[in-house]
């Protein structure tokens, strides 16, 4: 795992904030296409600054990835004994709205672009993810899953200042459960 060369707070904020606003950055745009002056300005720092913690654009993408894969194998892991089912995908569905609301950057809509990778990791983090979920590839239930995910992943930043409040995240919830053919589960 790549990691800042400074721990300390900057201008612009934590290296966590950095990661999450470079995380939504790479969402938005692709590793390709997201710049290191974009990630630094949306953080509210200069480029230098940025790049005193993270010497590159590659270790800034490695920092992201590995948050993502950790958010999902926790909210795997807090589902792991459960058995497939409504409840199982409750679980997992909240995790995952908390995390999209929480951290916006390191929410749903980064973990979508992680999905469609073709990096080692993305193939982690899809494994993580379809596990917490219960999936046994199974061509319907995997649809449905990635269809859930995308809901939520446009759902969760369409309106992304009224992600915060207990009623969208409970709304968010329950297209997420819908989209997975469960009413409120």
């Amino acid at each position: 795992m790549a990691t800042p060369t400074n721990r300390a707070a900057l201008l612009g904020g934590t290296a966590d904030d950095i990661v999450d606003r470079a995380a939504e950055l790479l969402a938005r745009h692709g590793p390709t296409h997201a710049s290191v002056q974009g990630v630094a300005d949306a953080a509210g720092i200069s480029k230098t600054a940025l790049l005193r913690r993270f010497p590159a654009k590659a270790a800034l993408l490695a920092v992201a990835t590995d948050q993502c894969l950790s958010a999902v194998q926790a909210i795997r892991s807090a589902v792991g004994c459960m058995p497939a089912g409504p409840d199982r995908d409750h679980q997992v569905i909240s995790g995952l709205v908390l995390l999209a609301t929480s951290q916006p950057g390191q929410g749903l809509y980064s973990l979508l672009v992680r999905l469609a990778g073709p990096e080692e990791a993305d193939g982690e983090i899809r494994e993580a993810l379809f596990t917490a979920f219960g999936t046994n590839d199974r061509p319907e239930r995997d649809l449905r899953v990635l269809a859930a995910l995308g809901a939520l992943a446009a759902a969760s930043h369409i309106r992304p200042s009224h992600t915060g409040d207990d009623e969208m995240r409970h709304r968010l919830i329950a297209l997420g459960c819908d989209t997975l053919g469960r009413a409120l589960c």
